[in-house]
Formats: C-alpha cells, structure tokens, sequence
C-alpha cells in the first residue's frame, strides 16, 4: 500500500501530489493562476487525413453544446455521484451512460439523459474510468452509481440501433431484477 499525503488545501490524503496539492486543488490552483490546465491543455497530434479531420471536427460540433450544458451541470452540484469526490467541471467528468463510438451507439451520443457525473483522472478514485472499464461486466453492479446509470439507460433504450455487449448488460440486470 502506497504512502498517503495530506493535502495542502483540503487535508485530503492523496498518494500523489503536486507542490504538496492533491489533484483538484492543484487543478484549482492552476486555472486560477491562469495555467494550462487539464481542460485547457493542448497536446501535439500526429497528422490525420483530411476526411478523418473533418470527421471529427463533425463530431465535435455536435458533441461540444452536449458538454458544455453538462459541465454547467456539474458547477451546480460539484460532486461525484460515485464516491461523493469533488469535481471541477471538466469534460473527463462527463461520463456516457452508453459509448459514443461510432461502433457501439453513436445514434445517443448526445442525448442529454446519456450523462453521469463522475471523477475522473485528477481525483484519487477515477470513478469515469471505473465506470467505462467494467460497464460489459457485472462488477458495474456493485457501484454506487449503478441505479442511476440503469434509470438513464431505460429512458435511452427507445433511440438504441446497435445492441453490444453494454447494452446487453443493462438489459440482462433489468430482466433478473423483474424476477
């Protein structure tokens, strides 16, 4: 187990901190400092077709009123709904009940009830990672936000085109609670 630190601002024990910060009071720090910030960091790409540029400049067209009204959100009630963890109204805490992929359900990908509110890499828990990473699997079951994530996908599944292994997850839990 990892030596925990406290931090600075909050006094919450953290493994990792930055000039003795956790990660959201350094986020904090930084945007109020006017920094670079997570949100606001821009990284080096590699050279992609013109077709796949316009493709995404598309997508983020469509995506971008899609977080901002959730990030709003998000400034309103600024916690995680997973773990209660603070949040600092950044896109990475906008987590999709169901993938935007092209190659699972595009068809909801900004559909405002396919939304959660979850921490994501600058908190200690990262809940949106947790989320994603488990949502073919019943270990999604256990976490707290999971009744949320089922309400929000009931009221999805009347636009779902593709069914997937996520989709099929929601449904086989709606069918065992019926029993």
């Amino acid at each position: 187990m990892s030596k925990l630190y406290p931090c600075k601002e909050c006094g919450k024990e953290v493994p990792i901190r930055s000039k003795g910060l956790c990660p959201v009071c350094r986020e904090k720090q930084r945007r109020d400092a006017g920094e670079e910030t997570m949100s606001t960091r821009t990284h080096s790409i590699t050279k992609m077709t013109p077709k796949r540029q316009k493709k995404l400049t598309d997508k983020k067209k469509v995506l971008d009123p899609f977080f901002a009204y959730h990030i709003e959100q998000i400034k309103k009630t600024p916690y995680c709904r997973n773990c209660g963890d603070s949040l600092i109204g950044i896109r990475s805490e906008v987590a999709h009940v169901l993938p935007k992929r092209e190659t699972m359900n595009p068809e909801v990908m900004n559909n405002l009830d396919n939304a959660m509110y979850l921490c994501s890499q600058v908190s200690n828990n990262n809940c949106h990672k947790q989320f994603d990473d488990n949502q073919a699997s019943e270990i999604i079951y256990n976490m707290q936000v999971w009744e949320e994530a089922v309400s929000k996908y009931v009221k999805l599944k009347p636009f779902i085109v593709n069914q997937n292994k996520i989709t099929k997850t929601f449904d086989n839990y709606l069918e065992s609670s019926k029993k």
